[in-house]
């Protein structure tokens, strides 16, 4: 403490009190009062705003960042394992004609579990293993035994 007091009383530091002590004391005027009130009043209305878009933005990003979760979790799961429930080994492509006998082979799947489906069934309830195999005697019937 005593180095501190002695450094205030040097006389370095009493001409700087002198000096301090014999500026004029000036008031700020009105005019100087007024700009910095209105710099203060658009400072805190900015603030004010960005408060305010935080206030809606945060739980909005939180939300959407949640939904997003839930469907790469829920949805693209589900997603893949009904494409591969319908098809569970791509068709091998060797030639042109082959790729065409694919895509029409496909769209016959599709139309035949949309046929099949309706609006109640889902395509992996839809698929028709029947269709694959050779017709049989069990799968031909007549009217009668439709009993209309």
């Amino acid at each position: 403490m005593s180095e501190l007091d002695g450094k205030l009383a040097s006389s370095s530091q009493q001409t700087v009190a002198r000096l301090v002590k014999a500026l004029p004391e000036e008031t700020p005027s009105m005019l100087w009062r007024s700009t910095l009130n209105e710099a203060l009043l658009a400072q805190s209305t900015r603030a004010q705003r960005k408060r305010l878009i935080w206030r809606f933005a945060r739980p909005t990003v939180g939300l959407s960042l949640a939904c997003v979760l839930a469907v790469a979790v829920f949805v693209l799961p589900v997603s893949r394992h009904s494409q591969a429930g319908l098809r569970d080994t791509p068709p091998a492509v060797s030639s042109p004609d082959s790729l065409a006998a694919g895509l029409f082979q496909i769209h016959r799947d599709d139309v035949r579990a949309v046929d099949l489906a309706g609006t109640g069934l889902n395509p992996i309830e839809a698929t028709d293993e029947q269709s694959k195999a050779p017709a049989t005697s069990q799968d031909d019937y007549s009217e009668s035994d439709l009993d209309l």
